[in-house]
């Protein structure tokens, strides 16, 4: 293959690949699988989008980050998938000439959607980390900062995008290699590190816990759902990119060592479709998953709300300012009473309070409800 093929997010350049005339039937299934693929991928990341835009409820820190994948990986369904199938459908046509400003758009296009979209989901697991082990800090936090990280992914991505027609033969492999490294390689090892943090923090809150009487069992079954999620989350992302970067660094670097035609362009065809997959079920894994777990204590540190809660339960503080933070974030209790006995100790006025319990490492936070006598 020659000096031309594809960097790191863009596959390989169509132009650089011989026609497979008598492969029709091959040729329509191809374009038939990826037809659905994008129609599943628009479906899925519209649904969330407009969750978001229509119930109040939902917008939250954690979904507008949500939004901000579902709009990149819309963009991947609504303009890169679409490209992509007229580009290979059209490598298979003797007859096709395929305009070499449409291969750039395609490309530059391409790199954008797809880094903005890894980008999202690094912003995502930075969130979830700081939400699950610095809770206080997390909600006290200006929104501006979660908008900058949004906009920060974004930025980069249009970066990297618009450097693609710049180097095109000129500094091609330096550029693969920063394509490789930016959008895939260091992400990718920031969703491992942090979800690894996460799930440490969350075992151990299970275990370090005050459990209501009867509940001493759920600790084994949370950890069990928390080590599955973050598997789903994970596993799903390496699987999706990882074939594709790979394949894209041998084109650029050990072309020689790709296996011949035709195998090489349903190689490619094969990556590219588990690369855009990703988009398709991103909308499941991070809208349903999330708020499965969102729904388990000691992962994101939040109780159901129809669980009630012992009374006694001790609050222990280790801040003044924790503790101040935490008064003035309970004005939607009925009234309240913060009082220091070795411990602090929330009291409750009026009828039973079922409200949340907030985890965080050195602290365990439970509203403690009280009956008016």
């Amino acid at each position: 293959m020659n000096e031309n093929s594809s960097s790191a997010t863009q596959s390989l350049p169509p132009q650089a690949l011989p026609t497979l005339p008598n492969d029709e039937v091959e040729n329509i299934a191809s374009t038939i699988l990826y037809c659905f693929l994008s129609l599943f991928v628009i479906l899925g990341n519209v649904l969330v989008v407009a969750a978001f835009r229509f119930n109040r409820r939902l917008r939250t820190i954690n979904n507008t980050f949500l939004v901000g994948l579902a709009v990149s990986d819309l963009l991947v369904g609504l303009i890169s998938i679409p490209l992509w199938i007229y580009i290979s459908s059209c490598q298979q046509l003797i007859t096709c000439v395929i305009d070499q400003d449409l291969l750039t758009f395609y490309s530059t296009v391409d790199i954008f959607t797809g880094c903005a979209s890894v980008l999202q989901l690094t912003a995502i697991s930075i969130e979830r980390y700081l939400a699950i082990t610095r809770p206080i800090n997390h909600r006290a936090y200006s929104m501006w900062i979660y908008y900058g990280m949004i906009m920060t992914a974004w930025s980069f991505a249009f970066i990297m995008a618009g450097l693609f027609p710049v180097q095109m033969n000129k500094w091609q492999k330096p550029y693969s290699i920063i394509l490789f490294t930016g959008c895939f390689a260091v992400p990718a090892l920031i969703i491992v590190t942090v979800y690894a943090i996460i799930f440490q923090a969350a075992k151990g809150t299970t275990r370090a816990r005050v459990h209501p009487a009867g509940h001493g069992g759920n600790s084994a079954q949370s950890e069990a759902k928390i080590a599955a999620t973050i598997a789903v989350i994970t596993g799903l992302f390496i699987i999706a990119w990882l074939p594709f970067c790979i394949v894209n660094l041998f084109a650029e670097f050990w072309h020689h060592l790709l296996p011949p035609f035709p195998e090489i362009l349903r190689l490619i065809r094969f990556v590219k479709w588990m690369h855009y997959s990703n988009s398709m079920v991103n909308p499941m894994v991070y809208a349903y998953r999330n708020a499965v777990v969102a729904s388990d204590t000691e992962l994101f540190g939040l109780m159901p709300q129809s669980e009630p809660i012992a009374e006694g339960t001790v609050i222990h503080l280790h801040h003044e300012e924790e503790r101040e933070i935490i008064v003035a974030t309970t004005r939607t209790l009925p009234s309240k009473e913060l009082l220091l006995e070795g411990d602090y100790r929330l009291k409750t006025e009026g009828s039973i309070v079922q409200t949340p319990v907030i985890a965080h490492f050195g602290i365990v936070l439970v509203w403690f409800p009280s009956r008016t006598k």
